[in-house]
């Protein structure tokens, strides 16, 4: 495992990142963060899998639900009132969908001649 390199980690079923790798004795052993649990732990190489061989439940759905769900307990632990933690996750929420047709600009403008 390199350092910075993220990774699947077998025995707590999540991405996460390497901070620093160590071989001693023969055994590889990694500090890890685990970015849904806000830990970094050691863990040995062996349990590591290349992200492509992650279960098929961590796509980007899996990835902006858990991000959302970070943002709901930051704000919750921030102590910002509800309206407002409600109303900094909605903004959050809304710049991640993709404009409606209805709401795209036109890439040209129409130019009345003079009658």
């Amino acid at each position: 495992m390199e350092v910075g390199e993220w990774c699947y980690n077998t025995e707590h079923r999540q991405v996460c990142r390497v901070i620093e790798a160590e071989t001693s004795w023969g055994e590889t052993v990694c500090r890890v963060c685990l970015p849904e649990q806000d830990a970094v732990v050691r863990i040995r190489a062996d349990q590591f899998r290349p992200l492509d061989e992650a279960p098929a439940s961590l796509n980007s759905h899996h990835i902006c639900y858990v991000a959302a769900a970070a943002k709901v307990a930051d704000a919750l632990t921030q102590g910002e009132p509800l309206d407002e933690a409600r109303d900094n996750l909605l903004d959050a929420v809304r710049m991640m969908q993709e404009p409606g047709p209805h709401e795209w600009e036109p890439s040209f403008k129409i130019r009345r001649e003079p009658t």
